[in-house]
């Protein structure tokens, strides 16, 4: 049985308003991704192959989905409508011809 979609993005939003509420022990998974994914005291870059493999190590639905399947998540719901009540947005940092190299930002506004 395939995973729910909406409960998946509701993880990935779980995720992210972690990022706004500076979580520490957030901090530390994203810190041990690697050069994919940085925070600076204002946002969290990242790209979306590295946002996949963190959201992996939170739920295991990920996985069973895909990582197509996880992108079009991102796209299919109002990621930042639902996230601008808890101040956040993503945007596109650095876009690059391959999606997979661009990297995104989430900030805090």
């Amino acid at each position: 049985m395939q995973p729910d979609k909406q409960h998946l993005h509701n993880r990935i939003l779980v995720i992210f308003r972690r990022f706004l509420r500076e979580e520490e022990e957030l901090r530390g998974l994203i810190d041990a991704q690697g050069a994919d994914m940085t925070v600076t005291e204002s946002k969290w870059q990242f790209t979306l192959p590295s946002l996949y493999v963190l959201c992996c190590t939170q739920d295991s639905q990920f996985a069973q989905i895909g990582y197509s399947t996880f992108r079009k998540l991102l796209y299919r719901f109002p990621t930042n409508k639902l996230l601008a009540p808890f101040g956040g947005k993503v945007m596109v940092g650095k876009q690059r011809s391959n999606v997979n190299r661009t990297t995104y930002e989430l900030r805090r506004v």
